[in-house]
């Protein structure tokens, strides 16, 4: 994916790819700025053109390209077999209609439904995604809920379609611990009644242990560790990957500080030469500021984009904690 700019051509995410099965949750993970919001929109064929533009590559939904369908099919796909679940809940509501009409536009849509039968069914998705007083819900405008209530209402509006694949984008970011669990606990039913795959994105490792079988991390507009979720934190062999796990919040006498990753992302139109972690990373050498390294195969059924990810394995003590958090979190 590539967007156009004043100031030159900025290629947001490249080299990317994964595969996702009926009944499975993929996370996708990393900083701000690796790609991974544009990844989502761009399969759903949501990022204007002018200035983004696909050049490259195929995205297929049980064989369809989604990226070559003619605009009246990917209208009739979004919603319905595919929905997707906003960072910016505010942003993304209309203002201008009321969230019991928005939540029924996909059943009138998609389903034919009538208006009572849309209505029945919106007020018992804002039930099911814990909206308190649902029936008054129905009846006011976004600018009249918390950002916790409207992210609810994205939630229901994504899953009234019952879609075959839903995209959820930091679903639970504006939801205090007890209604995230709540919702993280449907996007389970969702996926266990329906069979429906979901793609996960999310800063959370935590909810990433809880919702996910499959994990990709991503960097700097690429996949650098490509993993089964309980081998990626049992054993993290990127840099990167190691990075993000140690940053974890732990109640131990050991760790009086958090650990942070030194330095920043690299500015997309001034990229580092050789591989872009390799300004952050303890582990560089030489090769690594001279050659871009490729994502190849490595154990345990990954893929790592990383040139010495045999010497950078973590200890096997580190493991083994590793692995107690995601027991725990399952």
């Amino acid at each position: 994916m590539q967007f156009r700019t004043a100031a030159g051509t900025h290629t947001a995410v490249r080299d990317l790819s994964f595969t996702l099965r009926a009944g499975e949750t993929l996370g996708l993970v990393g900083e701000s700025g690796s790609g991974k919001s544009v990844t989502a929109l761009s399969l759903m064929r949501l990022i204007p053109d002018p200035p983004g533009q696909v050049t490259a590559g195929r995205a297929l939904f049980d064989g369809r390209d989604l990226l070559a369908l003619p605009p009246d099919d990917i209208r009739r796909l979004r919603g319905n077999e595919i929905s997707m679940v906003f960072q910016e809940p505010m942003t993304s509501l209309n203002p201008l209609h009321t969230c019991g009409r928005q939540v029924m536009e996909p059943l009138l849509l998609h389903k034919g439904l009538g208006k009572k039968a849309a209505r029945a069914r919106a007020l018992e998705l804002l039930n099911r995604v814990g909206i308190p007083a649902p029936e008054q819900r129905l009846g006011e405008y976004p600018h009249q809920l918390s950002g916790g209530m409207r992210q609810r209402v994205m939630i229901a509006m994504a899953l009234a379609c019952g879609p075959r694949l839903l995209i959820a984008d930091e679903p639970t970011t504006a939801l205090d611990a007890t209604i995230q669990a709540q919702i993280l606990e449907l996007m389970k039913t969702l996926r266990r009644e329906t069979g429906a795959a979901i793609i996960l994105i999310t800063h959370d490792l935590g909810v990433v242990a809880e919702m996910c079988s499959h994990v990709v991390v991503m960097y700097a507009g690429q996949v650098v560790e490509d993993a089964p979720a309980a081998n990626l934190f049992a054993r993290p062999l990127h840099p990167y990957t190691e990075g993000l796990l140690r940053s974890i919040p732990a109640i131990s006498a050991e760790r009086e500080r958090l650990f942070s990753i030194d330095g920043t992302v690299p500015d997309p139109f001034a990229m580092p030469l050789g591989c872009a972690f390799a300004p952050r990373c303890c582990h560089a050498r030489p090769m690594c500021r001279e050659e871009e390294p490729v994502l190849s195969a490595g154990p345990d059924n990954r893929r790592v984009r990383c040139f010495f990810w045999r010497e950078n394995a973590l200890s096997s003590d580190a493991e083994s904690k590793r692995e107690s958090f995601y027991d725990g979190a399952k």
